[in-house]
């Protein structure tokens, strides 16, 4: 076999066309990487498209329902917040974020509503945290990762989870968290206590920052 036909063969392997290979790359990059079944095919993708997509190694499924761009998915911050659907960076990853925190966790620390449940992928690591309605609710806000808005709680809602679970966390995870948010220029100590008192730990709280600040 010639040379020739042996390159033909191989292009016909590959049947998705260029124009089809441009658009799935924009796509997939301005979500992060990562994109679901029904977002595919919003954007106009049949199961057939999703099909050649995996077929020809462009993207690989991560979970039922979700897949990501194998030369994009770089950012396992976006991905593990799609794939998490309601979920909500928490304790040390959340620390990480806000940058409370110089201790980083083997796997991504996620919040969901107690009544949620969720199949994790096998990869990237996720530990789940199932709060009921104001823990789960109360300081979620969105934060620019690598270019990718992701859910996760505020600075005061993540210090008061510390907290929370000190005796769980141990005590020097959470004076750490606690020191450097008293240092950090967007502090708001009132709002910290507000939650707190929401989440029954206000004594605990004033002890911490009577003595720091």
């Amino acid at each position: 076999m010639t040379q020739d036909l042996v390159y033909l063969r191989q292009v016909n392997l590959f049947t998705v066309d260029m124009q089809t290979r441009i658009s799935i790359d924009k796509l997939f990059a301005k979500a992060g990487g990562v994109l679901s079944t029904a977002q595919l095919k919003e954007a106009g993708y049949s199961y057939y498209d999703i099909k050649n997509l995996l077929e020809d190694g462009i993207i690989e499924r991560i979970r039922h329902g979700w897949y990501r761009h194998l030369a994009l998915s770089d950012n396992e911050w976006a991905e593990v917040g799609a794939i998490i659907a309601g979920g909500v960076f928490c304790l040390h990853s959340a620390a990480q974020l806000h940058e409370l925190s110089t201790f980083v966790s083997g796997s991504y620390q996620i919040a969901i509503h107690w009544k949620k449940r969720i199949r994790l992928p096998s990869y990237p690591p996720i530990k789940l945290y199932y709060w009921k309605d104001e823990q789960y609710e109360l300081g979620q806000v969105k934060k620019e990762v690598n270019g990718v808005q992701v859910l996760v709680y505020d600075m005061e809602k993540t210090v008061c989870d510390f907290l929370k679970a000190r005796n769980k966390l141990g005590l020097e995870a959470a004076k750490e968290v606690a020191n450097n948010y008293v240092d950090h220029p967007d502090r708001d100590l009132n709002k910290l206590m507000r939650y707190a008192q929401a989440l029954g730990i206000s004594s605990v709280a004033r002890q911490y920052f009577e003595l720091l600040v």
